[in-house]
């Protein structure tokens, strides 16, 4: 059953919440808050999370700000220090609902890389971290010089939005679930601060590959030509034992909606099992 809220985020920001709850006949084991990536919302999950609520996977997410029905300039989810403030209150919210029950950050592509910043800096401690086609290489990368003019443009307008320039062709293998094209709530759009936080927190998040007490699952598609398989083939070089590596030859970015979703669904519940 789909429930929507809103809630009061860092700074009072009123956010748009949705809890995805298994069928009452089956009683909840582990929370699941999902991190959705660039453009998109929450709502794009559902479908493929209802594989977890099956097993008694409570599911919380947000529309991350400028995305989805939450307020603010499309494609503005900045500055970081907020973005991680508003994960760690849904995570509260979901346990002061289910008291005692193991909880699990799901990041994906930007919202991987909100994740895997969040297992460096966010204050609420999960269960662990499921992280899927994280932004930490980007397949076209930008230029020294480009990265540089950005840093320059935040400091007077941080909120300057541009398109990002993505295909959507490049989501799926699997045309027949690319609903972006059609969806009214995706948007094209990416804020200079927003970008220029994933690329700085990326480098961090290498830098620091080898640190973080949670266990870890990453997920990435070989084929991916949005964020690339190498930024998580270089994450895995120097990450501690409690990182688990997956790679998904011939699947794309999204890797619950490509091909081998079930399979992908498969290795997260198995992963969450052993772990709870």
């Amino acid at each position: 059953m789909l429930r929507e809220f809103s809630f009061e985020g860092a700074q009072n920001a009123r956010l748009q919440g949705y809890v995805l709850e298994p069928e009452s006949n089956v009683p909840v084991k582990a929370l699941m808050v999902i991190i959705h990536g660039l453009g998109e919302h929450a709502g794009r999950y559902f479908k493929y999370a209802e594989a977890f609520t099956r097993q008694g996977i409570c599911i919380y997410a947000m529309d991350l700000r400028g995305h989805g029905k939450s307020p603010g300039k499309r494609g503005h989810t900045a500055p970081r220090r907020l973005i991680l403030e508003d994960v760690d209150i849904l995570c509260r919210i979901a346990i002061k609902d289910f008291p005692n029950t193991p909880l699990f950050i799901y990041g994906h592509s930007m919202g991987g890389n909100i994740g895997l910043y969040h297992r460096l800096h966010g204050k609420f401690r999960p269960k662990g971290y499921i992280i899927t086609s994280p932004w930490i290489t980007l397949y076209k990368q930008l230029s020294g010089p480009t990265i540089a003019l950005m840093k320059i443009i935040s400091k007077f307008t941080p909120n300057l939005c541009i398109r990002n320039n993505l295909d959507i062709k490049d989501l799926s293998s699997d045309q027949s679930q690319i609903d972006a094209g059609t969806d009214p709530l995706y948007h094209g759009y990416v804020s200079v601060q927003t970008g220029l936080d994933c690329f700085e927190g990326a480098r961090e998040i290498l830098r620091n590959s080898y640190m973080g007490k949670e266990d870890l699952l990453l997920l990435h598609g070989i084929d991916d030509h949005i964020c690339s398989v190498e930024g998580s083939r270089l994450f895995m070089k120097n990450a501690p034992k409690s990182c688990t590596y997956v790679e998904f030859e011939k699947n794309y970015h999204e890797l619950h909606h490509d091909k081998d979703r079930e399979r992908v669904a498969q290795a997260v519940s198995h992963w969450i099992w052993e772990r709870v």
